[in-house]
């Protein structure tokens, strides 16, 4: 703290003095056309206070005007890549959100040996698909199999056979 009055004192003292300095670089041709010369050393000390204030006050306007001109730069340049950051996150984040909307993970109800053009599927959680090509698969019987329905990337819905070496068939949804 001792240290911080002594840099305000020091910063004081300095531009007091650059004020006095100002005043007393005046050539006396210059103190004469500007009245200097006839005012009292409490005069003249008032109005070195005066320009001192006067000086500060212009740096200070100065530093604000450069510092808001620099935040109104930096905001140009860095503010679209910020957003745009934003965005991307918020994307990739509502699309995973969306994938994980779109992939079911169930049970097969029942006995299953396979599909054969226009299969239903029965799950657990009460939804029914229906194979929507068809093609044949046939496959051991077993009974409550599990499965997964994801949207594949060409949009149609695939169900999945958990334990059968990624076995899939095209379905879409009946209920």
């Amino acid at each position: 703290m001792q240290l911080l009055r002594l840099a305000f004192l020091a910063a004081g003292l300095a531009t007091s003095a650059w004020a006095a300095g100002f005043l007393d670089q005046l050539s006396p041709e210059q103190r004469r056309k500007l009245g200097l010369d006839q005012l009292s050393a409490d005069q003249l000390a008032e109005l070195a206070a005066a320009v001192e204030t006067y000086r500060q006050t212009g740096e200070v306007a100065a530093a604000k005007q450069a510092a808001e001109s620099a935040v109104a730069e930096y905001k140009k340049k860095e503010e679209p890549s910020v957003v745009s950051r934003a965005l991307e996150v918020f994307k990739r984040k509502q699309e995973q959100e969306k994938s994980a909307e779109e992939r079911i993970t169930a049970v097969l109800q029942g006995r299953f040996s396979g599909w054969s053009g226009g299969t239903l599927f029965r799950l657990d959680n009460g939804q029914v698909w229906r194979q929507a090509a068809s093609d044949n698969y046939h496959t051991k019987t077993r009974e409550n199999v599990p499965v997964v329905i994801y949207k594949s990337a060409s949009g149609y819905y695939r169900l999945r056979i958990l334990d059968d070496e990624g076995a899939w068939v095209t379905v879409r949804r009946v209920q």
